[in-house]
């Protein structure tokens, strides 16, 4: 029989994290329950070696790009020798991979049988939830302000472009082997996965979903003027650990965008999430501006003056 490899590919900001540590840390009572989580292609605890090798020099880990054969030579040989009949991977670096890259990926895997399993996410709560994490890395320099994202939000990360992803990959490794699951439909986006793969949660450690969580609005616009004013790497660190005690996120009653942005955003993707939902058969379209419309929705949140003078008093 062929053995299966399920490759979970995020997106980003859809509880992949958790995920990750839910499989790491369950390891060896799932390989006894017939699935296992390899050791090849692993990077803090999620398969991103695999992902970056197929990035190349998108992304490098300690200044290497790996090298992909190696790395998917390195998990069939574990895959293979494994009693195991199904494998799972797990990085949300697939999701965003251009069709010439996941074409490699299909190629390599060609003696197997290949699920992908993808989550989406309301597209403004993922918006504002990616330009929470890359503003708040201090690895990066990346300082725009989320305004210049709004004529066109999909340009912050591909993630956003849901309809062009999902279709790279039902185009690659066929829409049959394809599952589509949203980020919103139960506590832990582990409770979704596991009867993909035939389990159930029974006896094993499910980690809490909110495993990488969000700064608040103003401990990250601190970062941001940080990277602009050309701070580095160790005094941004500083800065966020700063902003977190003077600005903790369980305090913040508001988020990032305004009502006002919040529903231009929903109004400018609904016709891609139509799509989406209609082509993956995933029900009425709860991503649309007609719901958030009915909500009442949150204040927005800015770093102002008195923030300023007031960490200035703490200091």
């Amino acid at each position: 029989m062929r053995k299966t490899i399920h490759i979970h590919i995020g997106a980003h900001k859809t509880g992949t994290t958790a995920v990750q540590l839910f499989f790491a840390g369950n390891r060896a009572m799932l390989a006894e329950r017939g699935l296992l989580y390899p050791a090849a292609c692993e990077y803090l605890r999620g398969h991103h070696r695999l992902a970056f090798a197929l990035q190349q020099s998108r992304r490098q880990i300690n200044g290497e790009v790996p090298d992909f054969g190696a790395e998917i030579e390195g998990l069939k040989a574990e895959f293979d020798a494994a009693p195991c009949p199904a494998a799972f991977l797990s990085s949300e670096e697939f999701f965003a991979l251009p069709p010439p890259r996941i074409g490699m990926l299909r190629q390599a895997l060609s003696g197997y049988t290949v699920r992908i399993i993808a989550v989406l996410r309301r597209p403004d709560l993922l918006f504002e939830s990616i330009f929470n994490q890359r503003t708040k890395m201090t690895t990066n320099r990346f300082c725009q302000p989320h305004t210049a994202f709004l004529d066109d939000p999909l340009a912050l990360a591909g993630d956003l472009r849901f309809d062009r992803v999902l279709r790279n990959w039902s185009n690659a490794f066929g829409r049959e082997n394809l599952a589509v699951y949203r980020y919103e439909e139960r506590p832990n986006i582990v409770d979704s996965i596991l009867p993909e793969l035939g389990l159930t949660g029974d006896g094993l450690a499910i980690p809490d979903r909110r495993s990488n969580e969000s700064v608040s609005v103003r401990a990250a616009e601190m970062i941001r003027h940080g990277k602009l004013a050309g701070l580095d790497g160790q005094a941004l660190e500083r800065l966020k650990a700063i902003g977190a005690l003077r600005f903790p996120k369980e305090s913040e009653e508001g988020r990032l965008l305004s009502p006002e942005e919040r529903l231009d955003l929903l109004v400018r993707t609904d016709d891609m999430t139509d799509a989406v939902f209609d082509r993956y058969r995933l029900g009425p379209n709860l991503y649309h501006s007609r719901h958030a419309a009915r909500e009442p929705q949150p204040p927005s949140v800015t770093f102002t003056m008195t923030d300023a003078m007031r960490l200035l008093a703490d200091l």
